[in-house]
């Protein structure tokens, strides 16, 4: 049995972490660090600085009955090209199991910057630009944040 949507979704909002629990961890880094030997707490600060913000979202595409087919597969071909550029680490195309008609992408990036990459990669206006014509208007999207 694969992974589910659901589990899918459990798994992005738990990679993502806010910037409040950056704050925290370079906080509890630094005590932890102070009396443990094992450093500075300015060299606990440089180390909490490894920790980064992911992107995680939900993308749903409104094809039509005669087009899903074909957006679904656009779409898996593009996500190759995705995950070939630094910082995306997850983009999975699935298909409503509710609106057979909705076509789903789960999407991880490293951090602000790979997102930021990704939608100024001229592939991604090719797509957007394939998808107009197949679709009944444009995606909406859904940021992720951890429960």
């Amino acid at each position: 049995m694969g992974v589910t949507v659901v589990d899918a979704l459990k798994e992005a909002a738990c990679v993502h972490t806010r910037w409040e629990d950056v704050k925290k961890a370079r906080a509890s880094a630094a005590k932890v660090s102070a009396g443990s030997g094992i450093g500075s707490a300015d060299e606990a600060n440089e180390r909490s600085e490894l920790i980064v913000t992911a992107v995680n979202l939900i993308a749903s595409i409104p094809a039509r009955a005669e087009t899903v087919d074909e957006v679904r597969a656009l779409l898996v071909e593009y996500g190759a090209h995705v995950l070939a550029m630094p910082g995306a680490e997850r983009f999975e195309v699935y298909v409503d199991r509710d609106n057979p008609t909705t076509v789903v992408v789960v999407e991880r990036y490293a951090d602000d910057k790979a997102f930021a990459e990704h939608l100024a990669d001229p592939a991604n206006a090719v797509l957007n630009d394939a998808l107009a014509d197949l679709t009944d208007g444009g995606s909406s999207l859904q940021f992720l944040t951890p429960a």
